[in-house]
């Protein structure tokens, strides 16, 4: 994993630094570019709200600009395209585009793996499907605060209080005033 302070891994223009405090670039094509380069479908509504399904119907994302709430980008994984969702990830409009790219990248490469990569049950002690040592770790390590504001909830904010996330998803997750 590289550094956040490791600058010789920057690839393009960066305005902010440090990289986690840059905001949404305000555009989706970064993120959805992984996906539309494996033949997922674009669609678009009257909002301009883009639509991305996979070409079997089990994974599908969208990019909300125009949406009801903070939630810029909702990802959700099915075991059958018609079920309830096996697993969804939300990341709210103050989180940096390149973090969802990272997060549309992975997608990208365990969808190509099949389903059984994509929509993997969390096996405790795997360094790779174990949720705490996967991403919560390395955010503690960061200095990152963890809570647990309700039953079967996690969320962490970064020391600043400008980036966090919710585990499940919580819309309720706003920057501080």
């Amino acid at each position: 994993m590289l550094s956040h302070d490791d600058l010789s891994s920057i690839d393009g223009d960066v305005y902010v630094s440090p990289r986690y405090l840059a905001g949404t670039t305000g555009i989706g094509d970064p993120a959805l570019a992984p996906l539309l380069d494996l033949g997922w479908s674009l669609d678009h509504d009257d909002l301009h709200n883009a639509y991305l399904n996979s070409p079997d119907g089990t994974v599908r994302l969208g990019y909300l600009p125009e949406g009801e709430d903070d939630g810029l980008w909702r990802i959700n994984a099915y075991k059958d395209p018609f079920a309830a969702p096996s697993w969804g990830v939300c990341f709210n409009d103050s989180c940096p585009t390149e973090f969802v790219t990272a997060f549309t990248t992975a997608l990208a490469e365990a969808y190509q793996q099949g389903p059984d990569a994509y929509l993997a049950e969390p096996e405790a002690g795997s360094a790779d499907r174990d949720p705490f040592l996967a991403v919560v770790v390395p955010l503690i390590s960061r200095g990152w605060q963890i809570d647990h504001p309700r039953w079967a909830s996690s969320r962490s904010t970064r020391p600043t209080a400008t980036q966090g996330w919710s585990s499940p998803p919580d819309a309720s997750i706003r920057k501080p005033s």
